[in-house]
């Protein structure tokens, strides 16, 4: 075979398999996508009023308890930054705040969203 055919044959397997990637799902999309199902909207966390200063929307700290139960680090605290990183590159949004803040955060809510979330 000579070489112009075989790297003709290897940029077409190459344009195929570009091709494909593209196509296929990452995890995180999967994961975005179950999270999207579990909450669809704000709808369930209406009757919450947090006070003045709260940046955090319920449903995001729901997404960022779930993926930082589900994180795989060895500390609490490197959880917390992938957790960050994961959330910001699966829905694109900037969570303010530091570890200590959202644990404050879960601290206060947790009760509410929970039973908020178990009635619907």
């Amino acid at each position: 075979m000579s070489r112009k055919k075989q790297s003709q044959r290897r940029a077409n397997r190459r344009r195929a398999n570009q091709t494909k990637r593209r196509n296929i799902k990452r995890n995180k999309e999967h994961l975005a996508d179950a999270l999207r199902w579990l909450l669809p909207d704000e709808s369930i966390f209406a009757k919450i009023k947090p006070h003045g200063n709260t940046k955090r929307l319920p449903r995001c700290l729901v997404f960022l308890a779930l993926l930082w139960a589900l994180s795989e680090s060895r500390n609490l605290t490197d959880a917390y930054v992938d957790v960050v990183l994961c959330h910001r590159s699966m829905f694109g949004s900037v969570i303010p705040g530091t570890y200590q803040g959202f644990l404050g955060a879960l601290a206060r809510w947790t009760d509410t969203m929970t039973n908020a979330c178990w009635r619907n």
